[in-house]
């Protein structure tokens, strides 16, 4: 009786453990998802910008908007890919071209959430 006692005290023990075991793993769990839900929010990124037109002799910017980057430096790229063709060493640039609009789609190579647009009709 005394051995059927002892194995029934160290199932509880091993119960209990088991329980306080698994309510310490959902207490981490829920602190990590109110973490990823703060730190969701703080770095929810920003809208994208209208940025001053550039100018260029023989085309008309009709737009240039920046999503997470400066408008100088969207302004300067803008006239980059349009003097070379193609966005510089960090710039992806992939254009579209219907009619007399061009518009161009650039991605930062580096930091993906880097974005400029912008788009001019050629006279």
């Amino acid at each position: 009786m005394k051995r059927f006692a002892s194995v029934v005290a160290v199932l509880a023990v091993v119960a209990v453990l088991a329980v306080v075991a698994v309510l310490a793993i959902v207490a981490v769990l829920a602190i990590v998802a109110v973490l990823a839900i703060v730190a969701g929010v703080a770095a929810s990124p920003a809208a994208a910008e209208a940025c001053p037109l550039p100018q260029y002799p023989g085309l008309t910017f009709t737009s240039l908007t920046a999503d997470a980057v400066p408008c100088p430096e969207a302004h300067e790229l803008a006239l980059h890919v349009v003097r070379t063709g193609s966005g510089t060493v960090d710039w992806s640039c992939t254009p579209t071209v219907r009619g007399r609009y061009v518009s161009w789609a650039c991605l930062d190579r580096l930091i993906v959430s880097r974005k400029g647009d912008f788009t001019y009709y050629v006279h």
